[in-house]
């Protein structure tokens, strides 16, 4: 296994930001039932500000576009999602949609779009069979992961397991290798989704980046489209690694929280290296004139992600929901998931010990009775 990722990762040294010539084109068309004219709006990925506004007029609709890989989207009738949010796939060709205005979810149809059509029919399957089961009997899950056996090749299925192993391990991890390599649709191999999946199980499968390991030696493109590694910055230095979000106001928040703990300990010989995995170049870019970090920001593009067949962001992070480790100066790994003063203690405990003491014996006697 250990080889197999090392030659993943010599692959993405040759990172570029480049137009790919197996991009395809697609179309989305179609009308909306009760309403004749307004605007839709259609997802260019899962992150909020990615909507792309359609109009529409005499109830018919039309988009057209192009992409490196299949991805999950979706449709909404209004900038919020009030009037709900409908489950689409951006695959290659036609997409015909028929989208009923007052019950978007419900009632809407899929006239064209194989893999749309095969989706759709899966959630419905899996909502009707699962939605209200017991998840923590064991009868329920087997069934399910039956089910999923049986649609290994939906791309309903990639979708749902992306989303849930990201958050915990929802399948056994060898049921989920299992599932994940029995899978032969090209275009499907190739999806966003499936690379997260793949991913996440080749970071639990290895136990990538877990406290006590070697840390990974990424590499990525800077601002300058200059591949910096992580072995280059972090040589001999207490490094901390973010998952940020140039799109996210909480992430920006979380990622500025750490400007005065750099200025304290850089001297101290502390780094910071926050990665964004962004579908939109010019987004990060302004992000990091705006921000102007003082440490090394890095981009993953999804682009780039679809040609070499993996996810840093889900191979190097542990925890979805605050995506971070810290490697001490021998290059391992002894903290993930730390929360600002968390990594705060440490580095007082590592770089000021005797203060870190002295604050601990105050606490001990202002707790004494």
């Amino acid at each position: 296994m250990k080889k197999i990722i090392g030659l993943l990762i010599v692959l993405l040294f040759t990172l570029s930001c480049k137009k790919h010539e197996d991009t395809f084109e697609f179309r989305i068309s179609g009308t909306i039932v009760g309403n004749e004219s307004g605007e839709l709006y259609i997802g260019e990925s899962s992150r909020v500000g990615d909507e792309v506004p359609i109009p529409y007029n005499n109830y018919k609709f039309e988009y057209k576009g192009e992409s490196p890989n299949l991805y999950s989207s979706q449709i909404l009738l209004d900038i919020n999602g009030e009037k709900g949010v409908l489950p689409v796939v951006i695959e290659p060709g036609e997409m015909i949609f028929e989208l009923n205005y007052d019950s978007l979810m419900e009632k809407s149809l899929v006239h064209a779009g194989y893999y749309n059509k095969a989706y759709r029919k899966a959630r419905q399957e899996y909502i009707s069979n699962f939605a209200t089961a017991d998840y923590n009997s064991q009868i329920i899950k087997d069934k399910i992961i039956q089910w999923f056996k049986n649609n290994n090749e939906n791309y309903f299925t990639i979708d749902f397991l992306s989303g849930w192993e990201s958050r915990g391990d929802f399948l056994p991890l060898d049921i989920l290798g299992e599932l994940i390599h029995s899978i032969e649709d090209k275009n499907l191999i190739k999806s966003r989704e499936y690379i997260e999946l793949y991913s996440i199980w080749l970071s639990k499968t290895d136990s990538i980046n877990r406290i006590g390991k070697k840390a990974t030696n990424f590499r990525l493109p800077d601002i300058d489209n200059i591949l910096i590694s992580f072995n280059s910055v972090a040589n001999k230095k207490l490094t901390y690694v973010e998952n940020s979000k140039s799109w996210c106001g909480n992430s920006t928040r979380r990622s500025r929280e750490l400007i005065p703990i750099y200025e304290k300990y850089k001297g101290n010989g502390f780094e910071v290296i926050t990665i964004v995995c962004e579908s939109k170049l010019d987004r990060w870019e302004k992000w990091i004139q705006e921000e102007v970090f003082p440490w090394v920001c890095l981009i993953e593009l999804e682009d780039e992600i679809a040609e070499h067949g993996i996810k840093y962001s889900s191979l190097l992070f542990k925890n979805s929901s605050n995506p971070n480790y810290l490697v001490d100066s021998n290059g391992y790994v002894i903290a993930t998931s730390l929360s600002t003063n968390e990594l705060k203690e440490i580095l007082l405990k590592t770089f000021e010990p005797e203060v870190y003491q002295k604050d601990n014996e105050n606490i001990m006697e202002e707790n004494v009775p």
